[in-house]
């Protein structure tokens, strides 16, 4: 199993900058600048309503597309089904922040036109998880705190066709060719960490046009297979809603330390 995790750690090889830039930034209008200061807490919304209409489909939709045009049909359906089952157990929810605290599409877009505040914070005193989002039973591990990748289509496709390699035994997997027991517990576990891995780059992958956003994103993953109580310590509190553009949100708050936030800078308009 250590060359599949390996193998698994060459393919998502996505980029950990917690040494090298600690501040990240949240862009709010003065109202939510006013909520977010006073009761540490930032919101994390459901991913459904986010702006980019293919959230959580750009990724996906062309890795399916490489996957039809290079596999058996009768294979990619069993494991589309297979990835779909496992996406559907999860909901991710987000806040997203930025490595940069002055862009102007940011201004313009999150803080009000210019006239919100863009927050500092030390990404390493959120003490946020750093690794794979995920359906994690351990409900810390499904907190985790993400640089956004941001890969065009033929970058996407070098992917899949190292996944194609890497993971050969894909076919006979989905085609019930593996007779050996102890062969198939091998390589369906490659699966499942081969799904998961997927899943983080769906949640976590973004098309070139929106690189100048530098988004790093904070997610929660939640697990529809059952309600978790979280303690009073906890950082995340219990599901809420909200009405934004005449929607209803649905959004977790997720609490940090006072001394987490490092950097406020106003807006271009906020005098």
């Amino acid at each position: 199993m250590k060359l599949c995790g390996m193998m698994i750690l060459e393919i998502v090889s996505y980029k950990r900058t917690l040494n090298k830039m600690n501040t990240i930034y949240h862009y709010c209008s003065p109202e939510s600048f006013f909520s977010i200061i006073q009761n540490q807490r930032l919101w994390l919304s459901s991913m459904d309503h986010m702006n980019d209409y293919m959230e959580k489909k750009w990724f996906y939709s062309t890795l399916k597309k490489y996957l039809y045009k290079n596999l058996d049909a009768n294979c990619v359906d069993q494991f589309i089904a297979h990835l779909d089952d496992n996406i559907s157990i999860g909901t991710p929810f987000a806040c997203c922040l930025s490595k940069s605290g002055d862009i102007l599409s940011q201004w313009r877009a999150y803080a009000k036109d210019g006239f919100g505040v863009s927050i500092g914070f030390d990404r390493e005193k959120l003490d946020v998880y750093d690794g794979i989002i995920g359906n994690n039973l351990d409900p810390k591990h499904r907190l985790t705190l993400s640089d956004i990748s941001y890969m065009d289509i033929n970058v996407i496709e070098c992917l899949a066709e190292r996944i194609l390699s890497r993971y050969s035994f894909i076919k006979k997997y989905y085609m019930n060719e593996i007779i050996s027991t102890s062969k198939f517990n091998r390589y369906d576990k490659c699966i499942l960490e081969l799904i998961s891995n997927i899943i983080h780059l769906n949640t976590t992958t973004k098309n070139p046009a929106f690189k100048e956003e530098k988004e790093v994103r904070l997610v929660y993953q939640t697990l529809d297979t059952g309600r978790y109580e979280y303690p009073e310590s906890s950082s995340i509190k219990d599901l809420k809603y909200r009405i934004s553009n005449n929607q209803i949100i649905s959004y977790y708050e997720l609490g940090f330390p006072k001394d987490a936030v490092s950097e406020l800078i106003l807006g271009p308009n906020n005098k």
